[in-house]
């Protein structure tokens, strides 16, 4: 009786590894490492450890990586064809096989623009393909705000489709004052500016319309987050911006001391809950708040006799069609756990990525405007560019 019952258990416990479902993944192109135009620079040099992450954005078949080492934005074709490139002439060598800007009379689609950046950072696209990247100041331009505990020390460049400088947004729009040190970068479907910022005690919402005006700014104080119960501490996790309509999105996890019973002093701190809550932008109240589940798992080094479960956190990396949230949490064994609800609280789907953890130096996921999950991998020779079709996680009329 007793086999039986180990051999049923062992039964449901394989089958619940077969269970997981994948989504599509497709491997578009390979970045080989390099300083030429096409390639992408990881470190600065062969000697000195890897230093700035890079980012990545797909929309209408092209895929843009931000190369922060070299200080370029390099567009390239879904397979992997360098088509246009921005990039710094003191950092990096004259492209050869692009067209310089200026240099030639005719009229191309492919094309090299220099532009001499000081530090890029975060970048995004609008839909009509405009270029808004996040740039720091020379030294000698900083401001410091005292109420914000805070340098002043960033402005997002604006690019034309092919790359032409156009003008710098700041705090209050077109050439104004810098940010402070900025989170995220996002376009709505209006190709309204979002400019999330970070400093010691709170977080910064900068909303702008498409021609650059500034909308509104919403501050979100780090002692002020709404809390599910009285006794639990707080931590912001990320805010994120929906692409259909004025509104923010807050993932919140929340900790609980617990005393030891001997020394009447903290024992342990344990993460709670985890909650999302919206914001719109019109009178910054939050309008409604959906409790996240929890991903238990068991460990690959439990056993029948010895059950042992670790508790995986889940991240928000978008809101698709600001209806549904996108969560992931990184499981072992290469597996990330893809977690789509609605904001009524219901789960829709779950499904699976497989990102290899040992290899990759650094890994940078991003949700297009139209559901689709890309990824730039970066290993010691090299990025990879991945998209995963999440799209398909959503439910059609």
């Amino acid at each position: 009786m007793l086999f039986l019952i180990a051999a049923v258990v062992l039964a449901g416990l394989t089958g619940c590894g077969d269970a997981r479902r994948y989504v599509d993944q497709e491997e578009l192109f390979f970045i080989q490492l390099g300083k030429l135009e096409h390639n992408i620079d990881l470190f600065q040099s062969r000697t000195s450890p890897f230093s700035e992450r890079s980012d990545i954005y797909m929309a209408d078949g092209l895929v843009w990586v931000l190369n922060r080492n070299a200080n370029k934005i390099m567009t390239f074709t879904s397979y992997g064809d360098l088509v246009s490139l921005i990039y710094d002439p003191d950092e990096n060598p004259a492209p050869a096989t692009l067209p310089i800007a200026g240099q030639t009379t005719g009229i191309s689609s492919r094309r090299a623009v220099p532009y001499e950046f000081n530090r890029v950072g975060w970048f995004t696209i609008d839909s009509r393909r405009r270029i808004l990247v996040e740039d720091m100041l020379p030294r000698d331009r900083w401001e410091i705000d005292d109420d914000l505990d805070s340098a002043l020390n960033r402005v997002v460049l604006r690019f034309s489709p092919q790359g032409e400088p156009l003008d710098y947004i700041g705090q209050d729009g077109p050439r104004g004052a810098p940010f402070p040190h900025i989170h995220r970068l996002e376009t709505s479907v209006d190709d309204e500016l979002v400019v999330i910022s970070r400093v010691p005690d709170r977080w910064l919402v900068y909303w702008f319309l498409s021609g650059g005006e500034h909308l509104s700014t919403i501050e979100i104080p780090v002692e002020r987050l709404p809390m599910p119960r009285e006794g639990l501490i707080p931590s912001l996790q990320e805010v994120i911006p929906d692409t259909e309509r004025r509104r923010i999105y807050l993932k919140i996890d929340y900790y609980q001391e617990h005393t030891d019973a001997t020394t009447a002093g903290v024992d342990r701190i344990n993460q709670e809950y985890s909650y999302v809550y919206w914001m719109d932008l019109n009178d910054g109240v939050y309008r409604g708040g959906v409790e996240i589940p929890r991903n238990v798992r068991e460990t690959s080094e439990s056993s029948l006799l010895d059950q042992r479960t670790r508790d995986f956190s889940y991240r928000l990396i978008g809101v698709p069609e600001g209806r549904y949230l996108l969560l992931m949490s990184e499981e072992d064994d290469d597996n990330v756990q893809l977690l789509l609800m609605g904001l009524d609280g219901r789960v829709i789907r779950r499904r699976y990525i497989r990102i290899p953890q040992d290899q990759v130096l650094f890994r940078r996921l991003r949700l297009s405007r139209n559901a689709i999950l890309v990824g730039l991998l970066a290993y010691d020779d090299g990025a990879e560019v991945h998209w995963w079709r999440t799209d398909a996680l959503l439910p059609h009329l």
